[in-house]
């Protein structure tokens, strides 16, 4: 019989391979074939999972009885039938939206995507990922072309069988975003446009709230705020969970108490050292927002403030939405505000008495008082990725932003362009395959641009392309002196390379080794994990204490659930055969292989769509007064809001 176990491996789902799955007793099976088992199990349901899907495709055809010809019982409709997915919720007792949604699923795979549904019958991919393709290349509401959406699917469905849900679905965004940017970016465009806030009564009792059609460049900073502010809490003392700060944070964000402290302040408050800083009524209305592509150009005024402490004051116009009229002497206590630890000898502490404050019997004041001394807001800087040639203007491949997932070149192009300034530089020279030959940072910046605090700007070239480039580097203005600075690093490369093994004894990578870990292989090294390396920590292969060296063969990135749990706790054993080469050996003794994606990857060239542009979307007069808190959601019904139905649960890290 073990035997046998052996073979289901070489067996094609079907009725053989289901005749050969029932014989076989589970409480029998060794330990060391029991994935075997488990494989075998997962190809024939997966199996199944396509014939049922191909039933339900064929009842939304099959035509009533009283409509049929005389002696024509088979006759199907050339589309579906309205009433098919009534006829599916009872014979399956689903509700009518399950229904619905299952009949769309079948005509999806079975009919719109036949590369897809035969993978599927094989048993090569499971019903998740069918489901993953569904939703991005549904032929009826993707926008694309049949033409753009075979060139996809036969790029991507040999490769699908290897990926998690994430990995396939961040692969297929990014092939959409390739082969019609155009249609990508009307899409875009179209979601900001409907953007909005919904909060609804959960069915415990509390509040969600959401938010849907958010900029990239803003959402993703905003996000990146949150996280840096939670951290700062939470080393500062505070017991609670990081998601629990987060949720305080968010929350004292937006209803106000916090809408003019600083993050010191924010801080002070949460640890409960000192009250909230109090807020003036707001008699003006808020300024209205602006669109997702100008955003990224108001005026410092209008963003959040994210450094605490400041060295010169603001513009002499008030705060949005903060008439000076209302800003009197027992609004603010002076005690609320954190002594600053730069010199004071360009102030002195009596600037700050209370006959200097204008009163509201004073009438309107002509600015801000002299003592309202504040840093310039600056955006939280984020980590974006990004071709050179992208940003040269050369291509339009989209970029990524880690944690989130491909975006649009032009949005790419904007997160960079607000980065000139307080955000790393980097470079990754790839070879033809688009992995790691050199990673290094410029200090080298295209001209002047917007200013920011953290963030990371990654730029990729193929070695050939920038051989290329560096003949030419004159011709390209802005990025000229960032273009001769990468080739003159990477003129050097194998010197480079060498230096980063020069510590083996140290505890710690150094920042190259560091940075050249985390370019190289991009995330979590345990298979399908999608936390970004940049956010894992930097784990020795063989442990540091065992004699394991600091070098590029044995150090790799690790998130704590795989490195710190999976690794020292539960018995994964990981070794790295080559640099960037990973093989975890499982407590049942299996052996998963893993290596970084490729920095650069392989993605369809663009293709001329022949269908209709999408037509611009006006809101209903009406859609400005709708109140964001609604009922909850029917029980039993999925909760609002999706814009897309997708099955599979997210395999990735929260973003923040």
């Amino acid at each position: 019989m073990f035997g046998y176990v052996r073979e289901l491996a070489d067996l094609p789902p079907g009725v053989e391979l289901a005749a050969a799955l029932s014989a076989i007793d589970l409480a029998t099976v060794p330990n060391r074939l029991m994935v075997e088992v488990l494989r075998a199990h997962a190809r024939q349901a997966a199996h199944h999972q396509g014939l049922l899907l191909a039933a339900l495709a064929e009842v939304g055809r099959t035509v009533a009885l009283d409509a049929l010809a005389d002696g024509v019982d088979t006759a199907r409709s050339e589309e579906p039938l309205a009433s098919a997915s009534g006829e599916i919720a009872a014979a399956l007792t689903l509700t009518q939206r399950r229904a619905d949604t299952e009949l769309a699923l079948a005509e999806t795979v079975v009919r719109g995507l036949p590369r897809v549904f035969a993978a599927l019958l094989a048993g090569e991919i499971d019903r998740a990922k069918a489901w993953v393709f569904a939703d991005h290349l549904a032929p009826d509401t993707c926008g694309l072309s049949r033409a753009q959406i075979d060139a996809v699917c036969a790029r991507l469905v040999p490769l699908a069988p290897g990926w998690t849900t994430g990995q396939l679905a961040a692969r297929l965004w990014r092939a959409v975003l390739a082969i019609d940017p155009d249609h990508a970016r009307r899409r875009y465009d179209r979601a900001v446009r409907e953007r909005g806030v919904v909060g609804y009564l959960a069915p415990d009792g509390t509040v969600t709230i959401s938010g849907s059609g958010l900029g990239v460049p803003e959402a993703v900073a905003a996000c990146e705020r949150l996280e840096r502010l939670a951290r700062a809490v939470k080393r500062a003392g505070h017991p609670g969970l990081l998601g629990q700060i987060q949720a305080d944070l968010y929350v004292g964000m937006l209803d106000g108490r916090w809408q003019h402290a600083t993050e010191q302040e924010i801080i002070a408050n949460l640890l409960g050292e000192a009250p909230p800083a109090e807020t003036p009524p707001v008699e003006a209305p808020a300024a209205p927002a602006a669109s997702a592509r100008s955003r990224t150009t108001r005026p410092a005024s209008a963003r959040p403030t994210v450094t605490p402490v400041v060295t010169r004051p603001t513009s002499a116009r008030p705060p949005a939405g903060r008439p000076t009229s209302t800003r009197t002497t027992s609004t603010r206590p002076t005690s609320t505000r954190p002594t600053s630890t730069r010199p004071t000898s360009t102030r002195s502490t009596s600037t700050r008495s209370t006959s200097t404050r204008p009163t509201a019997a004073a009438g309107p004041a002509s600015g801000p008082p002299a003592d309202a001394v504040r840093a310039e807001a600056v955006r939280v800087g984020v980590e974006v990725r990004v071709g050179l040639s992208t940003l040269l203007g050369l291509d339009d491949r989209p970029g990524e932003v880690p944690g989130f997932g491909p975006v649009l070149a032009e949005v790419a192009r904007d997160i960079v362009a607000a980065q000139h300034r307080g955000a790393r530089w980097r470079f990754a020279v790839t070879d033809d395959a688009g992995y790691l030959l050199l990673a290094g940072i410029t200090r080298c910046r295209p001209g002047s641009g917007g200013s920011c605090v953290g963030g990371i700007v990654e730029l990729h070239v193929p070695a050939n392309l920038l051989t290329q480039l560096s003949t030419h580097a004159g011709g390209y203005r802005r990025y000229g002196a960032v273009i001769a600075d990468i080739a003159a690093q990477y003129a050097h490369h194998d010197r480079v390379s060498a230096a980063l093994d020069a510590r083996p004894e140290d505890r710690f990578a150094h920042a190259g080794l560091a940075r050249h870990i985390q370019v190289r292989d991009r995330y979590c090294c345990h298979p399908g994990c999608r936390r970004p390396a940049s956010k894992s920590q930097l784990d020795h292969t063989v442990d540091h204490a065992r004699g394991g060296a600091t070098t590029q063969g044995n150090t790799g990135p690790g998130c704590t659930r795989h490195h710190l749990i999976f690794k020292h706790q539960l018995g994964w054993a990981l070794t790295q055969p080559e640099p960037g080469h990973f093989e975890w050996t499982s407590p049942l003794g299996q052996v998963y292989r893993t290596r970084g994606e490729p920095i650069i990857p392989d993605l369809p060239e663009p293709l001329t769509s022949h269908n209709t542009p999408d037509q611009r979307h006006h809101l209903d007069s009406d859609d400005g007064d709708r109140a964001i808190l609604r009922l909850p959601p029917p029980e039993g019904e999925p909760q609002p809001p999706p814009a897309a139905t997708t099955e599979p649960p997210n395999d990735q890290p929260p973003p923040f």
